[in-house]
């Protein structure tokens, strides 16, 4: 982490030269380093990085010894970035295991081992090999493995590590833009803890609705929560009657704060670092014009299609509308600098989204309106989004308020409207039609309103307005009291093993299996799955280093959008662990599968199905048994040359 840390602040020292703000080099620097070699790996592979983090951190040290005048000048900033990483990193720290049962932890972990071997891009899909893994926000993953690859960290740690570093930079960035506005310490402390807290409207009544409350209620409360089957007390039931008994539509948020307690290193976070990233812009072309801000903005722009694309209208909406803001106010405006900054990022992207708008499944997705039976129920969005309406109800009565303070407030209100009437039709629907829409966009605008906007409403001349502003602030940090009860009452067996694979290797028996297959050269292997997603498997193989044959075929739907080779496959693997494929050592050597596990969720099948399996393929495949008892066996075949 020191390393880690170290290097991070050299990079910021290095790139201050060119952008004339320590504050904009600090939170974009590593996003243009990731960018560049991103760009760089589709042309060749760059294999094994240890030998470049050896020199950045070399460069590091003598750039951070010159510069520590000008780290301690900053010490606000970089005391932003530690906070957000070390809150981070204590919950990474704490509940570490990377499994896959209730959260996208496996995925996103494939995703970052995609990028882990040095090949050249797109890499081999870890799920479904050998199609190449061209689709769903590459970057952020990319950045997790690179940073890795240069720390020579495991996959695993590079997941945490990285995660914990995307928190402290949007922090970092959350704290440049709000200090030019805020001029109070304390009223910028109560806007970071806010944001790091994460509340939403429904922390205050989630506790008379429910007996037992996790964070998850909070932000599942619109369709989740909010139904007749879980608001059991007597409040509850009041509050939602008329509410659906089945099939109640499903508006989740996932709020910044929420995110770092779920611990996903999912695209979300780039979205927030994004935008944080171009608030903070704005604040450095609103006190200093520099040429350089104008270039990140319109960066921040394009690099959200290969970070996270669901935040691109809501991203170009900030950007193209701060733009005719300063049209509107006669100000200047840097085209250049601007029409330079978005230009390269898209030409440094252009291999990535060559590849991406061939495979992915979003060029079936659309811009649609809102159907009439899907709009969000008034009273329950209300309670939801009682902090971030708050906040711009009291900025509309503010007629006091800058300029600049008046036009977020309606970029807000805007973003919460086109979110009400417009959604993105993905594959889902009936009472999920908006549930990726509102999930991504309401925790985006939410985290918008709260900053940028809630310190300039505690600059007001009026007292009211400071203290609406200030209670939806205390509302958000409410939700600290259930992020404590989840973390001090939920047990944590693992704690402190960020490699993050000590669930699945918990069991004697598989822990022996895992260091076996730890000793093999890179292969494919095939590992049943108990069902299309959401199940610790095919995490052995991963963490062991190997390519699954096929991982969660749920997933690999949505991503390919629908490719009959998916539910093929899925088949095939259904098949061959009932014994009922007729020529199974001919499918193995086609897809040239080398070991086959029998875990301990082999024993559900059908009585005698090892007996048979063994008999089919014992020829070409030597058993290997690890635990045995009675018809109980947990093994691996291993093909014999």
């Amino acid at each position: 982490m020191l390393v880690l840390y170290l290097n991070l602040a050299g990079l910021a020292l290095l790139a201050q030269r060119w952008t004339g703000s320590y504050a904009l080099a600090r939170v974009w620097s590593p996003v243009a380093l990731c960018l560049a070699l991103f760009f760089a790996e589709h042309i060749a592979g760059l294999g094994d990085l240890r030998w470049l983090g050896y020199a950045c951190s070399l460069a590091s040290l003598i750039l951070c010894y010159r510069g520590r005048a000008l780290l301690r000048r900053h010490w606000p900033i970089e005391a932003a970035f530690a906070a957000g990483f070390c809150y981070s990193l204590l919950w990474r720290f704490h509940f570490p295991d990377l499994d896959g049962t209730h959260s996208e932890k496996l995925t996103d972990f494939t995703f970052i081992l995609n990028y882990s071997r040095g090949e050249k891009l797109p890499p081999v899909d870890s799920w479904f090999p050998p199609h190449p893994f061209s689709m769903y926000y590459a970057l952020q993953h990319y950045g997790a493995a690179l940073l890795g690859r240069m720390l020579g960290a495991l996959p695993g740690q590079a997941y945490h590590l990285a995660f914990s570093t995307m928190i402290g930079l949007t922090s970092a960035a959350a704290w440049a833009a709000i200090e030019p506005i805020a001029r109070r310490t304390r009223w910028r402390l109560l806007l970071m803890a806010a944001l790091l807290a994460g509340g939403t409207g429904a922390t205050l009544v989630i506790h008379g609705m429910k007996p037992e409350v996790y964070p998850y209620d909070t932000m599942r409360f619109i369709g989740g929560t909010a139904t007749p089957a879980q608001a059991v007390k007597p409040f509850g039931q009041w509050l939602v009657r008329g509410v659906p008994r089945q099939d109640a539509l499903e508006l989740p948020i996932e709020t910044f704060g929420y995110l770092i307690q779920l611990g996903d290193y999912h695209p979300p976070l780039s979205g927030f670092l994004l935008l944080m990233g171009a608030l903070a812009a704005i604040a450095a072309i609103e006190t200093s014009g520099a040429p350089v801000a104008w270039a990140l903005l319109a960066a921040g722009v394009p690099l959200t299609v290969a970070s996270n694309t669901w935040s691109l209208p809501l991203q170009a909406l900030l950007a193209g509308g701060y733009v005719l803001f300063r049209l509107w106010r006669r100000q200047r405006v840097e085209w250049l600098p601007a029409a330079c900054g978005g230009f390269a990022v898209t030409a440094l992207l252009s291999p990535f989204l060559y590849h991406f708008l061939r495979t992915s499944s979003g060029g079936k997705m659309a811009l649609r309106f809102v159907p009439w039976d899907a709009h969000t129920p008034p009273v329950l969005g209300a309670i939801l989004l009682l902090p971030p309406l708050l906040i711009l109800a009291a900025s509309l009565y503010d007629k006091t308020l800058p300029p600049l303070a008046r036009f977020f407030s309606l970029l807000w209100v805007l973003c919460f409207v086109f979110s009400e009437v417009f959604y993105i039709d993905d594959l889902y629907s009936g009472r999920y039609t908006r549930f990726n829409t509102t999930l991504k966009w309401w925790g985006w605008t939410m985290a918008g309103a709260m900053t940028v906007t809630a310190a300039a409403l505690l600059e007001s001349k009026r007292r009211m307005v400071r203290c609406v502003t200030t209670a939806a602030l205390l509302i958000s940090c409410a939700y600290y009291y259930d992020l404590a009860g989840f973390f001090f009452r939920t047990p944590s067996p693992h704690s402190g093993k960020l490699q993050g694979w000590s669930t699945l290797t918990g069991d004697p028996p598989h822990e022996a299996v895992f260091a076996y297959l730890l000793t093999k050269p890179r292969t494919t292997m095939l590992q049943r799955l108990d069902k299309g997603s959401y199940t610790l498997s095919p995490g052995l193989v991963l963490f062991a280093g190997h390519t699954p044959f096929l991982g969660w075929p749920d997933h690999e739907k949505v991503w390919r959008g629908d490719l009959p080779e998916i539910l093929e496959r899925d088949a095939e693997v259904r098949f061959f662990y009932f014994a009922q494929m007729n020529d199974p050592l001919a499918w193995l050597k086609k897809h040239n599968i080398t070991h086959v596990l029998w875990l301990r969720t082999e024993h559900s099948l059908p009585a005698g199905t090892w007996e048979r399996l063994n008999a089919s393929i014992g020829i070409n495949y030597r058993w290997r048994e690890f635990f045995r008892m009675d018809d109980w066996r947990i093994g691996v075949w291993e093909r014999v040359e």
